[in-house]
């Protein structure tokens, strides 16, 4: 798991899965891209996301609302995938955009 921004995380799948670790970076909520995991007391957003297909608009929308919407409540929140890195890049850069002073260039 990387931080982006103090309050925005990437990481892969496996990082979903170990609780331990998402408490100690204190993680409350995850946009997942790779198939959907809970854990208590995380907000959870999956996303069916193809690193070889483009990804539909209104996902893209959905997953940058669900982004500014926990930061909003001033969650850290991880963007999980299970393969690649294409995927992140769409929703970070919405995230980051969205939530003001942020370029994306600045972002990664």
């Amino acid at each position: 798991m990387d931080e982006i921004r103090p309050w925005l995380y990437i990481g892969k799948y496996r990082d979903t899965l170990d609780k331990n670790y998402l408490n100690f970076k204190t993680i409350k909520a995850m946009l997942q891209l790779a198939e959907p995991i809970e854990q208590d007391g995380i907000n959870s957003l999956y996303l069916a996301v193809d690193d070889m297909r483009p990804t539909p608009h209104h996902l893209i929308k959905q997953g940058i609302d669900f982004i500014l919407a926990e930061k909003e409540k001033e969650h850290k929140i991880l963007v999980s995938c299970g393969a690649g890195i294409k995927p992140f890049s769409r929703f970070l850069r919405g995230g980051a955009q969205g939530s003001g002073r942020i370029k994306f260039s600045g972002c990664l």
